[in-house]
């Protein structure tokens, strides 16, 4: 196993930490909402972004890994991103909390590639 860095290392357990809460609470974790509750299939959505949160945890630790699971994860947030967030700054574009797209846009920023 080889962490580049301390931000990393974080990175990785923060990840697993996500999909760890996603599995117990059976619900979103911050880095996957806000999916509204209107969409149908939302838990069986949220039990298997939780997995995913988890498996890209634990493959960013593994050399082997990482830049394939990095890219996989960065992908599904860019993905989410598109899905949710820009659809919402057209459908809801006067609604406080829309333009904070700002939180997703870290994700992406800090994913190490």
């Amino acid at each position: 196993m080889r962490i580049a860095s301390k931000g990393h290392m974080a990175f990785a357990v923060i990840m697993i930490a996500l999909g760890d809460i996603g599995l117990i609470k059976g619900d979103f974790t911050a880095l996957w909402r806000p999916v509204p509750k209107a969409v149908r299939a939302r838990e069986p959505l949220a039990y298997l972004c939780a997995p995913i949160s988890v498996a890209s945890g634990i493959g960013l630790l593994w050399q082997r890994t990482a830049a394939v699971t990095a890219r996989v994860l960065f992908a599904l947030l860019a993905l989410r991103f598109l899905v949710w967030r820009v659809r919402a700054l057209f459908v809801a574009t006067l609604v406080e909390g829309t333009w904070s797209a700002g939180a997703t846009l870290v994700f992406v920023a800090t994913e190490p590639l």
